[in-house]
């Protein structure tokens, strides 16, 4: 089984009819999507007049910019990557992670506001999609496993915003996948002079993520992938640009690439 994540800017390209990626209903094996969608976030906050920023790659999640989170993320983005499946010949499902408490989290930090952290992953309605040859298309919220309210200014909440990065880590854990690829806008994972590094280890990417090339969001993207390696080290990772034309049926059965970056334990 393999698990795709889709950055949002690469979620976007697949679904203005221009994407890159090709070849989803000539997937061999079973396979789980997961997507984001920041771009789309950033865009409908600055509409609405919200103001947002971000911590160590992280959203900083009010009460207001996470109803915006919840409505483009199980709403539009989810919606119109089902159709796109959809339209290429896949049954496809939309769900939220918060549905059935698939990601139950606890709060990641604070300083981020509604933005949780997973402890617990119950994938029993993922496996039953896949059991019925259905694609789960998976958008990547919480259920907030506590009770009290911590921020006593605001409503308590009941879903969380989770980073689809981790998300997708959580979730491919749990399912045991062989391959968790993220489809992003970068060439892989580039060193500290800009440059693609086309094979890495977990202690080399550790390594790597002491030093100044790894920042932003792949910071958050590597933290991810090395939490997913550590439980599943006979597994592998790939970090691929989603805007450059992939072949998807064949990079699944040819098992590399001749670009991005492959990670192992």
């Amino acid at each position: 089984m393999i698990l795709f994540k889709l950055g949002g800017k690469v979620l976007e390209n697949l679904l203005e009819n221009n994407s890159t990626l090709s070849g989803w209903s000539q997937i061999s094996e079973p396979f789980v999507l997961v997507h984001g969608g920041g771009a789309v976030i950033n865009e409908t906050a600055e509409k609405l007049g919200l103001k947002f920023s971000f911590v160590d790659g992280q959203r900083v999640t009010s009460p207001e910019v996470l109803d915006v989170v919840e409505m483009v993320l199980r709403g539009r983005m989810n919606a119109s990557l089902v159709r796109a499946l959809e339209k290429q010949g896949l049954p496809a499902l939309g769900v939220s992670a918060s549905d059935r408490h698939i990601l139950e989290c606890d709060l990641e930090d604070p300083r981020l506001g509604w933005v949780g952290r997973v402890r617990l992953v119950r994938p029993a309605p993922i496996k039953a999609l896949l059991d019925a040859g259905i694609v789960p298309v998976i958008a990547p919220l919480g259920a907030y496993s506590g009770t009290e309210n911590p921020f006593p200014n605001s409503a308590l909440r009941q879903v969380l915003n989770v980073n689809a990065d981790m998300a997708a880590a959580s979730i491919a854990t749990s399912l045991q996948v062989r391959k968790l690829v993220f489809f992003t806008d970068r060439d892989g994972i580039l060193d500290e002079s800009g440059v693609r590094v086309p094979q890495l280890n977990y202690a080399q990417l550790e390594k790597m993520r002491e030093g100044t090339g790894i920042q932003g969001g792949m910071l958050v993207k590597t933290r991810g992938v090395l939490e997913f390696l550590r439980s599943r080290p006979d597994a592998e990772v790939w970090v691929l640009n989603g805007l450059r034309p992939v072949d998807l049926a064949e990079f699944v059965s040819k098992g590399s690439s001749d670009f991005g970056t492959r990670i192992t334990a």
